[in-house]
């Protein structure tokens, strides 16, 4: 029998892509993972099944690039190794940067993933045991504890300071929460609320959203804490289950999908993606440590969902797959792998992950940024990152609008990026005495009392305008020059709980 052209042309592309695909060598790879099964929000605890999803997915990690499989044995010929890392998968400081925050969920996840990606080892059979030290002067080998639990470094970021935008960069961000009610006040968000009206107030007859929310919370606006609420109770609350259908639970997520992807998408203002800016800024830094010093191979950022969506906006991956203007599933992780030709070239390959269902199957790859090939060489993947990304504090905080010194609640990272700051600098440069000022920083606006002699210094004819303005740049100045460093601190804080939990729903669907 003959197969017509029509037939054979897709096989032919899948070999074809297959042969091209084995042409490059990994030598990074950078992961974005959301944390997995969790209690409905405001959430604090990683589930049983979720902190055991995530160790299986760090196993899937381990596999592809250590080529280590959850039985311990080693495939030398596998093509998706990194060579480098360590053979016997032992951690070993300064081929592995990790990095989460400090919001429980999110960094019970990190841990679970790595406890999957660095699983306890038995050293006496490592080649590794000199190093690490384990043999004692009479020949006796000690293993670590928890059957030779490996412990992992990994950089824990705290909220309100400068690494954590990297990971949570919507967060304190006035031009993001100015862009979110904006686009809630839109035509757009009203057509969506009068065509899911009926649907969601129709849900009041089940008794758990009764006893749930009220009737007037059962609006578009809501969809995402509905669904949140449906899900987590479906999964782990059997009269739930047996209450509301599969079925039911879908639509609500077509509401609720499409309320985060509104909340995400650059097509409707640019600022919505800001947390997604921050993050590819950093990766672009993160995985060019890789390219020019050729370590860490591995770099791996544990965060929320809604950062996934603001992701597949600024990277265009919705203009190749519809599934990403949909929730990602628990656990699942977008791949940036560093790829390296017979020429030394490097180039990036993205590939998504949906979750632990998916891990029996190779990674799909995607093309970035309309980008016709899946494979994209570096330069053109930093062309286009940069103009898509925020590289650094400084240009965070212009975009989020701390730059003019105006906001009493600026951030203490961003006071040194004001206009106000720069100000006050130059003053005191020229030979102004700006600790003279005797201002009270609960009051800003009620002016300052300047010396007479620094009033002369700045010449005459100064408004009161000015003073005014001085008083503000004072406030700045002496603020970050008090400014402290915090540590990271593991236990929730405040402030977590509140970006999971936050007095609007715009905001409170972020893990």
């Amino acid at each position: 029998m003959l197969l017509s052209y029509s037939t054979l042309l897709p096989v032919l592309m899948a070999y074809a892509q297959l042969a091209k695909a084995e042409d490059y060598e990994i030598v990074g790879s950078f992961i974005f993972g959301r944390h997995n099964d969790r209690e409905a929000k405001p959430a604090t605890v990683l589930t049983p099944i979720g902190a055991t999803n995530q160790y299986i997915t760090g196993q899937f990690y381990r596999e592809r690039y250590f080529g280590i499989n959850s039985d311990g044995e080693r495939n030398d010929t596998s093509s998706t190794l990194i060579k480098g890392l360590n053979d016997e998968g032992l951690f070993v400081d300064g081929q592995l940067y990790a990095e989460a925050i400090s919001s429980n969920v999110i960094l019970f996840s990190h841990y679970a993933f790595l406890q999957g990606l660095y699983p306890p080892t038995n050293l006496v059979k490592a080649d590794y045991v000199d190093e690490v030290m384990a043999e004692l002067a009479n020949g006796t080998v000690v293993e670590n504890p928890l059957d030779g639990y490996q412990y992992v470094k990994s950089n824990i970021q705290e909220n309100a300071t400068d690494a954590y935008i990297h990971i949570k960069g919507d967060v304190n961000c006035p031009s993001l929460t100015s862009a979110t009610k904006k686009t809630m006040k839109s035509e757009l968000w009203s057509t969506y609320s009068n065509e899911s009206a009926e649907f969601l107030q129709s849900l009041y007859e089940y008794d758990f959203i009764k006893e749930t929310f009220s009737e007037s919370e059962l609006t578009f606006t809501n969809s995402m804490n509905i669904y949140d609420e449906l899900n987590v109770n479906t999964i782990h609350n059997a009269t739930v289950a047996k209450e509301i259908s599969e079925d039911v639970v879908r639509q609500v997520k077509v509401w609720s999908d499409l309320y985060q992807w509104t909340l995400s998408d650059k097509t409707i203002n640019t600022n919505l993606t800001i947390g997604a800016q921050s993050l590819l800024g950093n990766m672009v830094t993160r995985l060019n440590t890789t390219k020019v010093k050729g370590t860490p191979f591995l770099t791996y950022y544990t965060g929320s969902f809604n950062t996934m969506f603001q992701l597949a906006s600024i990277l265009d991956l919705d203009q190749q797959d519809e599934r990403f203007k949909t929730m990602p599933d628990y656990g699942c992780t977008y791949v940036f792998e560093l790829l390296s030709d017979s020429n030394e070239d490097i180039f990036v390959r993205f590939s998504f992950q949906n979750g632990t269902s998916e891990l029996g199957q190779e990674p799909t790859s995607y093309a970035l940024f309309n980008s016709t090939d899946e494979i994209m060489p570096w330069d053109d993947f930093v062309t286009n990152a940069k103009n898509a990304g925020i590289s650094g504090v400084s240009t965070w905080c212009d975009v989020c609008g701390y730059n003019d010194g105006s906001d009493t609640a600026m951030l203490d990272m961003c006071v040194p990026y004001s206009n106000l700051y720069e100000s006050a600098k130059q003053l005191e440069a020229e030979g102004v005495n700006l600790s003279s000022i005797d201002i009270d920083s609960d009051d800003q606006d009620s002016g300052s009392n300047l010396t007479l002699a620094d009033a002369g210094g700045i010449g005459a004819g100064v408004t009161i305008g000015v003073f005014i303005i001085l008083g503000a740049a004072f406030f700045l100045f002496k603020k970050v020059r008090s400014r402290k460093q915090t540590s990271p601190v593991l236990p929730l804080a405040k402030e977590d709980a509140d970006h999971t939990h936050s007095e609007s729903s715009t905001v409170k669907s972020t893990a």
